[in-house]
């Protein structure tokens, strides 16, 4: 057992629910429809010690967030410790359409367990997504080796990315389309093509994604795959 669920069993249940995990948050937070960018968690100077079978971190997604497919910011972790613990214990994301724009920031490299090539290197735990990583550098993000895989995902359910920068980005063009599609284009020329993927709510249009710092150029188009232009 963690020393932090010891703690807990000791406390007795009414003061502290039993539980294994750690840090259980969620990957779309925001609760409040006027708020559409959730506050995100920071941990600072916090250490987990002696997780061997239970999670350090557990993600899962808010049933009650009208943001069905958004993020929000970066969870934040600056001087943290795993210590003693399987490296199954260390966060990741796992495989899954609700994990897909998930990110976890690593300032100091110690969320990836000691055996990953990344570990001690700066960087973000991101969710194993083709569209996560399109504008990174060639070379940047690993797999972890820790975090499975499925037909979706055969590298890895997450990567670390070293020595970047991401953050969530919203995109809402206006006017009468459909705006069924976006493709964006860097400086550098690469390019992310994605369909529609925002709240769930009829009102909206809004194509959320995950970008690093950049210059960017967008293209819209409808259901009949045609270009449209937002309108302002």
């Amino acid at each position: 057992m963690s020393d932090d669920y010891k703690y807990r069993l000791n406390q007795g249940r009414d003061k502290y629910p039993y539980t294994k995990r750690g840090i259980y948050a969620s990957i779309n937070s925001d609760v409040n429809a006027d708020d559409p960018i959730p506050d995100s968690l920071a941990l600072h100077d916090v250490t987990f010690q002696n997780f061997k079978n239970s999670q350090t971190f557990e993600f899962y997604k808010d049933d009650r967030n009208y943001n069905q497919r958004g993020f929000g910011n970066p969870i934040n972790a600056t001087d943290v410790e795993i210590l003693n613990s399987a490296s199954t214990s260390y966060p990741y994301f796992n495989c899954g359409k609700w994990y897909y724009h998930s990110f976890l920031e690593d300032d100091s490299g110690t969320l990836v367990a000691p055996q990953e090539p990344s570990h001690g290197q700066p960087g973000f735990i991101v969710a194993g997504r083709e569209g996560m990583v399109a504008f990174l550098p060639e070379g940047a993000c690993e797999p972890i080796s820790y975090s499975g895989s499925n037909s979706y995902q055969p590298d890895g359910c997450s990567y670390y990315c070293k020595e970047v920068c991401l953050r969530s980005v919203e995109i809402e063009p206006k006017g009468v389309h459909s705006y069924t599609k976006m493709s964006i284009v860097n400086a550098d020329g690469k390019e992310w093509t994605m369909s529609y993927n925002g709240r769930n709510k009829a009102t909206e249009r809004i194509f959320f994604l995950v970008l690093p710092p950049g210059s960017y150029t967008g293209v819209f188009y409808d259901e009949n795959d045609e270009v449209v232009s937002p309108e302002w």
